[in-house]
């Protein structure tokens, strides 16, 4: 009786999260990578860059017997036990601290991280390569324009909320934007009121809907508003912002009480259709004329049907933020079993804007695990116009 109420507990939380009011409706949220069609069709799920099927049978033999010889030689006369989840990332920030702290110089850092892509890819783009020229023509760095729409670089640094970061790093993020005439976005919680407007070219506020701290103030503080209707490392959850991290800095920001537990629920609480997000964009331009409004979204099958509908409600920028996130608000479950990456999402949204004549009329910009400039190259090559750092900025 009791492993089927933990069990039926589980399942009531996951199909809340979700969206989800009945077991039958919660298959259709599963995707596959790198499943054959015909495994794939028999599930009755979508399958993205699927392999051949006998292909795919002998790569499983194989890493099958490598991993068995790996625990087996791991624990010799003891029974063989599954290996660790990977701590990939763990092993790239020491570098990204040496790089910060000046011991590395950005090539030593670009040359490890590169390593580690091919020892340990976790993203579709850690397997694809760039096809160089055969006599590439060699240019200086300086001499290379990287500018956007006015902007020194295509950079972003993703939304990242005041309480889920500390002031110094929260301020920082701002300074550093205005710095070098690129994007710093500010995540859902307000901002510190000092801030308001002083950054107002190089900064963006992230509205979620309408929550936490969102007044005309703040919307006319930035030059874009950004809607989050998801998160790649947890699409279809909200946000928890724990009471002890609300402290009367925090609560001022957001219009809230200091100590009080501040959870965001789910978009499928919030906006219900596509002309929800109209109105939602319409108002945001009423109150902010000059605004050019985000939507944020996590990459989902038929990402690109949602993506033009996006743009038709009158975006002008759609965010595909991709699973490999680094955020402290995702469970671990979300963290390791739950999103796809912005590596299939940037080239589906790409094709279908440009299928529908939108392709001009809107920005793509991507985020979710990227660590390098090769990360960049590659989004940018598949289809985006600009491409999100958190982790690294943090």
């Amino acid at each position: 009786r009791d492993v089927f109420y933990v069990l039926g507990s589980g399942l009531e939380k996951v199909l809340s999260t979700t969206g989800c009011h009945e077991l039958d409706g919660y298959g259709r949220s599963f995707a596959g990578i790198g499943i054959p069609k015909e495994i794939a069709q028999l599930m009755n799920i979508p399958t993205y860059f699927a392999p051949d099927l006998e292909a795919w049978n002998e790569h499983r033999a194989l890493v099958a017997e490598k991993r068995l010889q790996a625990m087996a030689e791991a624990a010799p006369g003891k029974e063989p036990r599954l290996p660790r989840f990977s701590h990939r990332n763990n092993r790239l920030f020491k570098s990204i601290g040496a790089l910060a702290e000046g011991k590395i110089d950005a090539n030593t850092y670009e040359d490890h991280a590169f390593k580690w892509a091919q020892e340990m890819p976790i993203n579709i783009r850690h397997v694809l390569s760039v096809k160089y020229p055969k006599a590439p023509t060699r240019r200086q760095p300086g001499k290379v324009d990287l500018s956007i729409d006015g902007y020194d670089l295509p950079f972003v640094i993703a939304s990242m909320s005041y309480g889920s970061q500390g002031e110094t790093a929260f301020r920082a993020y701002a300074e550093a934007a205005k710095a070098l005439n690129m994007l710093a976005m500010n995540g859902e919680g307000g901002e510190i009121h000092d801030m308001l407007g002083r950054y107002y070219r190089w900064r963006g506020h992230q509205i979620a809907s309408g929550r936490f701290g969102v007044n005309t103030m703040l919307l006319n503080g930035a030059r874009y508003l950004e809607i989050k209707i998801g998160q790649g490392a947890k699409p279809g959850e909200g946000g928890h912002l724990p009471g002890k991290k609300v402290s009367e800095k925090v609560a001022r920001a957001r219009n809230a009480l200091p100590g009080i537990d501040l959870i965001s629920p789910n978009n499928n609480h919030d906006l219900y259709s596509i002309e929800d997000l109209a109105q939602l964009i319409f108002e945001l331009k009423t109150a902010n004329p000059d605004a050019k409004v985000v939507v944020k979204c996590p990459v989902v099958p038929n990402i690109g049907t949602i993506a033009v509908g996006i743009v038709k409600a009158g975006a002008d920028v759609v965010t595909l933020s991709g699973f490999e996130g680094g955020t402290g608000a995702a469970r671990v479950h979300a963290l390791r079993h739950v999103g796809l990456p912005a590596d299939v999402g940037v080239p589906l949204v790409h094709a279908a804007l440009t299928a529908a004549g939108l392709r001009d009329q809107a920005e793509i910009w991507c985020d979710g695990g990227m660590r390098s400039a090769e990360d960049a190259l590659k989004m940018i090559l598949l289809g985006a116009n600009r491409v999100g750092y958190a982790t690294m900025a943090m």
